[in-house]
Formats: structure tokens, C-alpha cells, sequence
């Protein structure tokens, strides 16, 4: 084996073993979503579950290219590298495709999350999980309203930290 081959073969293993690692973290991060998306399902119209599963499915098919490239590129196993190739190959058209309707339809998400919001304002208070799932967003995004703190005045709880800015902003 050839310096250049041995060297192909190296760096390979190595990022096709980084995807894999990213790939299981994916799929880990679907999964804690799915569990701990109870705070969001309400202000997201139950949307969390649904993004979860994309999560995991991808984590999945990402940490199965990452281990066919690793372990076809070790064993040199044309089988596996071949598998590698053709999925790899769909994926990147797969984010293509992706990227562009994220890119057509990034209005529309913003005023989703919007109407969320106003609809999570409008709504607080009447369950335990939307009032959670507002209190953790105002929270850790240090944030009073969905424009501004004016928007607790059409509902029946009002917000008295002015000194936060708007979650939509």
C-alpha cells in the first residue's frame, strides 16, 4: 500500500469516524427533544414530536453513513463503500433540496413561531405546560412578550420587567 493510499485511507477513517460520532449526538438530541418537548408542544401547535423523529431519523442515517465510510474505508470492504457512496450521495441532494425550500418557505416559519407565540400569550395561564413552556422561552431568551411587553395587555397576566426585550426580535 502506497503512502497516498494509506493516507486516503487515514483520513477517511478519521472524518467518516467524526461523522458517525455527530451522527449518534444528532440522535441523541432527537430523543432528549422528544422527551423534554412537553414544554413546547403547546406554544408550537404539538410540532415537537414531528421534529423530533426528523432528529432521529437523520441522527440515524448520518451515524450509518459515518460507520459505512469508517469501516469500509478500514477494511476496505467495496461493498460498504459503495453502500457509502450511494447514500451519501442522496443525503447531500436530500440538504439541497432542504436548503432551498428553508430558503423559500423562511417567512412563513418566522410567522409560525410568531402566531405561536401570540397564541401562547393569549392562552397563558388556562395549562400548566403552555405557562411553562412561555415562562422557559421568556426566560432563557431574557424576553417580555412576542414584539414587546405591551403584548401581555390582551391577556389576563401582565408582565412588570420592561427591561427584557421582545422574543421575535
Amino acid at each position: 500500500m502506497g503512502l497516498g493510499t494509506g493516507l486516503m485511507k487515514s483520513l477517511m477513517f478519521v472524518f467518516n469516524g467524526i461523522v458517525w460520532v455527530l451522527g449518534l449526538v444528532l440522535f441523541v438530541v432527537g430523543i432528549v427533544v422528544l422527551v423534554e418537548g412537553e414544554n413546547w408542544n403547546e406554544i408550537i401547535d404539538g410540532k415537537t414530536v414531528p421534529v423530533s423523529v426528523l432528529l432521529i431519523i437523520v441522527g440515524l442515517v448520518i451515524a450509518i453513513v459515518g460507520f459505512l465510510g469508517c469501516f469500509g474505508a478500514l477494511k476496505q470492504n467495496s461493498g460498504m463503500l459503495l453502500v457509502y457512496a450511494i447514500v451519501l450521495g442522496v443525503v447531500i441532494l436530500v440538504q439541497l433540496v432542504a436548503g432551498i425550500l428553508a430558503f423559500i418557505y423562511s417567512d412563513e416559519a418566522g410567522e409560525f413561531a410568531r402566531e405561536g407565540m401570540q397564541k401562547g400569550l393569549r392562552d397563558y395561564g388556562l395549562s400548566a405546560s403552555l405557562t411553562q413552556g412561555v415562562d422557559w422561552v421568556q426566560t432563557h431568551l431574557k424576553c417580555c412578550g412576542v414584539d414587546d411587553h405591551l403584548d401581555w395587555t390582551k391577556t389576563s397576566v401582565a408582565c412588570t420587567d420592561f427591561s427584557k426585550t421582545p422574543a421575535m426580535n
